[in-house]
């Protein structure tokens, strides 16, 4: 299972509905070997040698000790379109427009990661918009986004594991810079300085035997009114596995 990493800014900080769906599915779709950190917040003060003020905050950030660092920025918008390269939802231009959003929070992230590790490259971070209140958009995305690098609510689905297949895709082709174990370590740190973070393949397997017990049995018990039922009825948010349960 996916590990969870709890920053401080998302333990004072209640995510809505959307934030929620999308960390569900990473949670859900993501191999053992991803880390997923919700709620990222840091300024430029927090960059080495840096007298700036400017502010970011990320919805999620995803790490994988191969693919590198990703961050997951989402709208809960019901209604969006794109006219002239400008996402537009219920007639009004979105400011900031998410594509720009996306990308400077990328670079400012990528800058706190190299500054982690002593490095004067910037690291490279790639980036995932996630509608996860839309099935679909009208409009061509605009220049500055591939459409691979947008997220719906079908994706979020277990069974079709798209927020997986994005994201690792998205990693795959912005990743230039390989960390090593205690390079990896240092850049978790610097995203979630209060995270108790050791690099342990090991523990890490066991907690994933653990966290699919546990799974396995929830699943077990719901199917065991079966029994003394033939109908049920199951609830979950997005991407919880309802779809993947019904079906067995």
């Amino acid at each position: 299972m996916t590990e969870l990493l709890q920053t401080a800014a998302a333990s004072r900080r209640v995510p809505n509905e959307a934030e929620h769906a999308v960390v569900t599915a990473l949670l859900e779709q993501l191999s053992d070997s991803w880390y997923v950190i919700p709620s990222v917040a840091f300024n430029d003060n927090e960059l080495s040698g840096s007298q700036g003020r400017a502010e970011y905050e990320i919805d999620v950030v995803v790490a994988h000790r191969d693919l590198g660092f990703g961050i997951i920025e989402t709208k809960g918008h019901s209604a969006l379109e794109v006219r002239a390269g400008s996402f537009i939802s219920r007639g009004i231009r979105l400011e900031p427009q998410p594509g720009s959003q996306l990308r400077r929070n990328a670079h400012g992230l990528g800058r706190l990661l190299a500054s982690a590790i002593g490095r004067s490259q910037e690291v490279s971070v790639a980036g995932v918009l996630a509608f996860p209140n839309l099935a679909e958009m009208s409009g061509e995305p605009p220049p500055d986004l591939d459409s691979e690098q947008i997220l719906f609510a079908p994706d979020l689905d277990f069974d079709r594991f798209g927020v997986a297949d994005i994201v690792e895709q998205a990693l795959a082709n912005r990743w230039q810079v390989a960390l090593d174990e205690n390079e990896f370590a240092a850049c978790i740190h610097a995203i979630c300085p209060d995270a108790n973070f050791i690099w342990d393949r090991q523990a890490r397997a066991r907690r994933a035997r653990d966290r699919l017990r546990d799974l396995c049995e929830q699943r077990t018990a719901a199917l065991e009114t079966l029994d003394e039922n033939r109908r049920l009825m199951i609830t979950g948010g997005a991407g919880s596995g309802k779809t993947r349960l019904g079906v067995r």
